[in-house]
């Protein structure tokens, strides 16, 4: 008789170990001691950078775009923010893909408008100091989003809707 209480009471105790620990999982959301997001060391997308890595990586997209390009003041690159991207999980969980970033920069452009601009343009005289910001995310190694004034899509170059 004592044996069958000893073992109810142990699967019992196992029981409510496990169910913790269950709920411990789904519900810690500490991205700094909780990973949940494995990288493919192949896949660009996944690759796992630093935040000055993310911080590189959007600079040098800015000044190989279009709209920088152009016509922009090379000393006028300020970096504004640098921080993680947060994704949301399943059900209750979120959690934070710790290789994702989005990095704000302002810089001023001579001339007005964004992208490509026709040849005839570029040797003319500056019209302006046009001051742009620029929001870039930046998973893995691959800027995945770049939005200037919140207006214009430096990706697709097209004006956003």
């Amino acid at each position: 008789m004592q044996r069958s209480h000893l073992l109810i009471v142990l699967v019992t105790v196992l029981t409510v170990f496990i169910v913790i620990l269950a709920v411990n999982n789904l519900l810690y959301t500490d991205p700094d001691t909780r990973e949940r997001f494995i990288p493919d060391p192949d896949d660009p997308l996944g690759a796992r950078i630093t935040s000055e890595e993310a911080e590189a990586i959007a600079i040098e997209f800015l000044i190989g775009s279009p709209t920088y390009a152009f016509g922009s003041a090379m000393n006028t690159i300020e970096v504004m923010n640098n921080s993680p991207i947060p994704i949301e999980g399943g059900g209750s969980a979120r959690f934070v893909v710790v290789s994702a970033y989005e990095i704000t920069i302002n810089f001023v452009s001579w001339n007005p408008g964004y992208g490509e601009r026709p040849e005839s343009l570029r040797e003319g005289p500056r019209v302006c100091s046009c001051e742009h910001t620029i929001e870039v995310w930046v998973q893995g190694k691959v800027v995945t989003k770049a939005i200037i004034d919140e207006t214009w899509d430096e990706l697709k170059q097209e004006m956003l809707e």
